[in-house]
């Protein structure tokens, strides 16, 4: 259910975003985009992550920005630690999971040149640690996300994203044998343009 959820919030976002772009005039667009020369390269980020109660840190690379600036492909890839109790243990324990995310970015735009807000859907797949599951989680996720330029021209933004992913993991050696895959996603980070 949680993973209907999710991919269905990711469709709706996407179709969205693409509303979005299609509405606007290109020379609107064009103006909107070449406020910041920045905005549309290669980006470097960093950042800390939490999926739903799992805390982590990751690094995330986007390519240049086609389709008039406002599309991108975003790769990302993280650590995160559950705290869970094992089958027949007495105290819980700390295992890390990685992640691995891929998906398009489609902004709506720069906003007075210093900020812009995004959508992000896109595939995940996390890869469990073996003291609470042996299977590799697959699914979707998507996000909403608000970028803000630390100065007009400069190549380092503050980001914000939230939103949902839903994936197939189950901590199947966990007491209770709990879902992990899905849920809410935030993150807040810091993005360098090259």
């Amino acid at each position: 259910m949680k993973k209907a959820i999710s991919l269905g919030l990711t469709a709706i976002m996407l179709l969205a975003a693409a509303g979005s772009y299609a509405d606007e005039n290109q020379a609107t667009k064009k103006n909107q985009m070449t406020v910041n020369p920045n905005a549309t390269r290669l980006s470097i980020g960093v950042d800390m992550t939490k999926f739903n109660s799992d805390y982590g840190m990751g690094l995330s690379i986007t390519s240049p920005s086609f389709a008039n600036g406002y599309v991108a492909v975003r790769a990302h890839g993280g650590v995160s630690v559950l705290n869970g109790l094992p089958e027949n243990a007495t105290e819980y324990d700390i295992m890390n999971y990685q992640s691995v995310r891929l998906g398009f970015v489609v902004s709506v735009g720069m906003l007075g040149g210093l900020a812009r807000f995004y959508s992000e859907p896109g595939l995940l797949v996390q890869f469990p640690d073996e003291g609470f599951s042996d299977d590799i989680a697959t699914g979707g996720y998507g996000l909403i996300g608000f970028e803000c330029f630390t100065a007009e021209k400069s190549p380092v933004t503050y980001f914000l994203q939230a939103g949902g992913y839903g994936t197939s993991g189950n901590a199947a050696k966990l007491s209770g044998k709990p879902g992990w895959g899905s849920g809410y996603l935030f993150e807040v980070g810091v993005r360098w343009y090259l």
